[in-house]
């Protein structure tokens, strides 16, 4: 299901985020590819991670379009480290004592996720999934 244009470049980045955490929660399939990924140099194995992180990529692209983020801010980095985030707690859910084991568990995470993004780039339209 495809969801009107975003009309802030914050809630393109919430909504390509949060299909992300969405696409790493419920395939196991990804999970490991990405953690294949990060685990070893084989290069079948990060052909596969990059395609992975290449379509997320171009999700987050088509998500935003012509959108562009507050002046002044690195969001190409921001957004790495939303999405280098977003992985580690998927792939290592215990990690820094964050337990990913109940649909409660997720939704913690999905919304501490969304907070972040909008302290950084300013809060939401009222289509805004949380």
């Amino acid at each position: 299901v495809r969801l009107p244009r975003a009309q802030t470049y914050a809630e393109a980045t919430e909504r390509s985020l949060a299909a992300f955490f969405g696409a790493l929660r419920g395939n196991r399939l990804v999970q490991r590819i990405l953690g294949w990924r990060l685990a070893t140099d084989d290069a079948v194995v990060l052909s596969l991670g990059e395609t992975c992180l290449a379509a997320l990529a171009r999700r987050m692209e088509q998500d935003r379009g012509p959108l562009t983020p507050p002046p002044g801010l690195d969001a190409d980095a921001i957004n790495k480290v939303l999405i280098a985030a977003a992985q580690q707690l998927a792939l290592a859910p215990d990690a820094g004592g964050i337990a990913l084991r109940s649909d409660a568990d997720w939704r913690r995470v999905e919304r501490m996720l969304t907070q972040i993004v909008r302290q950084m780039y300013g809060t939401l339209s009222t289509s805004s999934r949380y």
